[in-house]
């Protein structure tokens, strides 16, 4: 439900040798979430499931206007429908639509939701920064300012990193203002 969980969670998977997955809205296709082993499955765990459409450390719902100017934070599992609903009342909305609403952001952002269109990018590419938990238990941002490596920004892999890099807790996004305010409050 917050990071000290999820931090112990990793270091008993360390310690025990199994590996972690992440979890949103429960969309994704196995093996990347969960393993079909319903044919076989392991007589000891070597896998541990973790539900981040529970976990929140960014506002009370894990939404957040900011960090900057037309950018929010969010944490990975919560809902596009939620985040377009937070946007809507901030007069904002994403800069690349998809077709779906109750998909995770983080898994949105982790194997490439389509919706690019020539004037937008993908989804993932509206991602402008990562705060990613490591097996070592250590916290990483990686977004525009990290230093490239052989002419590579770090970014790049983050987005569409099918969970390679770690578990990402936060992930702030660039929005649009709305061509037409649909509140009475600014965003």
């Amino acid at each position: 439900k917050n990071l000290d969980e999820l931090k112990a969670t990793l270091a008993q998977a360390k310690q025990q040798g199994v590996t972690v997955h992440a979890s949103g809205q429960r969309h994704s296709q196995p093996p990347l979430v969960a393993d079909d082993n319903r044919s076989a499955p392991a007589q000891t765990p070597n896998t541990y499931l973790v539900d981040m459409s529970c976990y929140v450390d960014v506002g009370d719902n894990g939404i957040a206007l900011g960090p900057g100017a037309n950018q929010i934070t969010v944490n990975p599992g919560v809902r596009e429908d939620s985040v377009d609903a937070f946007l809507t009342t901030h007069n904002l909305m994403f800069k690349t639509v998809t077709a779906g609403g109750f998909f995770a952001i983080g898994g949105m952002t982790a194997v490439d939701v389509h919706g690019g269109t020539v004037d937008a990018p993908i989804f993932a590419e509206t991602a402008s920064s990562f705060t990613i938990l490591g097996a070592d238990g250590n916290l990483t941002t990686i977004d525009a300012n990290s230093p490239s490596v052989d002419g590579w920004s770090p970014l790049q892999f983050a987005r569409v990193s099918l969970g390679g890099l770690g578990v990402v807790t936060r992930i702030v996004l660039d929005v649009l203002p709305r061509p037409y305010a649909t509140t009475l409050q600014g965003g």
